[in-house]
């Protein structure tokens, strides 16, 4: 990737524009069981995501001074296109979930030798953390934390630290693929902390598919659906030397959207009696994605109901003072589009033209959008056509 970075800097004061704003709030959070079965560790595997880079803001020094803000945790500004990953920022769901927390796990980052994110969801009463890697190739699940308070024969336990042999594959080459025999590993906290084994086996589909929203307005997004069937086979307590056999089953029905992230999330086990749907109803700390109506080649693409042509951040004007436009040149390369500061407030805003190459496209289309801030932090967004 080319990162030009543009940062047109202008003495006129920025304009804050909020009349008629299309602003993504925040969803309020649920009430999960107090108790929860050993199946619903399958459930657990794939409900997080999030959206581009880690990190976190500057810092002014005494007398106004800038200050050199500290190096990035997770250094890497490569991504798996279709999970972009940023510290400090969230993707909320409409149903059965709430928002996930993004940060860098640097211990683990450290052993695995590649970035590491942990994604920290808190229900009431309950919390639970996934740790997930994002590379250009694939996106990977390492494992999870609890505690997670579960029924085993030798009476009630938590589980925590939850840890695969091999990593999870949610995104990777189109097709098929799977494992019968994965190894994990496990603590039991309580009186006697007890070792747990594991034995997990999982089979992944893939297909390239188009997702409707249906919380944040009438939009589309080019995505990847994968579809994973979990089984958890058997867990072994070392302490007390036995082995419960489980063979439950769940399936993890998954949408990812290009440059932003899980937008749908869906699982069902009939054994546990789980049906979970949820989808995306809006971002936190993340730009809010554009979305163009287009009708011909030759009339420029014009914003979608609800939609803009400028970007914002939890209602606040993206501007060149604060961000660069990392792939300014990328975009600017593109006959029918233009992002730029504006003039007068110095927001980023968007041009579009009529192009006879709009007629060749296969909609919706969607194009990556990545700014960064002082620190570093690379925050991903989209501009996606509609036909």
């Amino acid at each position: 990737m080319n990162n030009d970075k543009t940062h047109n800097k202008n003495s006129v004061k920025k304009q804050n524009r909020t009349q008629g704003r299309y602003v993504m709030n925040h969803l309020p959070s649920i009430t999960a069981p107090k108790f929860l079965t050993p199946l619903l560790l399958g459930s657990l595997l794939l409900t997080a995501c999030g959206g581009g880079g880690g990190g976190g803001g500057g810092d002014v020094g005494s007398g106004g001074v800038s200050v050199t803000p500290p190096p990035l945790d997770c250094p890497s500004t490569e991504y798996n296109a279709y999970l972009p990953l940023a510290a400090g920022t969230a993707i909320n769901y409409d149903n059965d979930t709430v928002s996930g927390d993004v940060s860098c796990d640097v211990a683990m980052s450290n052993a695995e030798n590649t970035d590491i994110y942990a994604i920290e969801y808190n229900f009431t009463g309950q919390s639970l953390t996934f740790y997930l890697s994002s590379t250009p190739g694939t996106v990977e699940m390492l494992g999870l934390d609890g505690p997670i308070t579960v029924a085993l024969p030798d009476g009630q336990a938590a589980i925590n630290n939850i840890r695969f042999d091999e990593p999870l594959e949610i995104i990777g080459a189109d097709g098929s693929t799977g494992n019968p025999d994965i190894a994990a590993s496990a603590t039991v906290e309580g009186p006697l902390p007890v070792s747990i084994s594991l034995v997990i086996a999982y089979t992944k589909s893939q297909s390239n598919v188009v997702y409707n929203t249906t919380d944040i307005g009438s939009y589309q997004f080019p995505a990847k659906r994968s579809v994973l069937e979990i089984t958890i086979v058997s867990a072994t307590y070392t302490t007390f030397n036995s082995t419960v056999i489980l063979g439950v089953g769940l399936t993890s029905d998954l949408y990812l959207a290009e440059s932003i992230g899980m937008v749908r999330h869906s699982h069902v086990s009939p054994e546990a009696g789980i049906a979970i749907s949820s989808d995306i109803s809006s971002v936190s700390g993340l730009p809010t994605p554009i979305w163009l109506d287009y009708t011909s080649a030759a009339t420029a693409p014009i914003p979608a109901p609800g939609s803009f042509y400028y970007f914002s951040i939890d209602g606040n004007d993206l501007t060149a003072d604060d961000y660069d436009l990392v792939n300014a040149s990328e975009l600017n390369a593109l006959p029918w589009l233009n992002v730029a500061p504006n003039p007068g407030s110095d927001t980023y805003e968007i041009t579009t033209l009529p192009d006879a190459s709009l007629s060749s496209l296969s909609y919706p289309y969607s194009v990556p959008v990545i700014f960064e801030n002082a620190a570093g932090q690379q925050l991903y967004t989209s501009i996606t056509l509609m036909d």
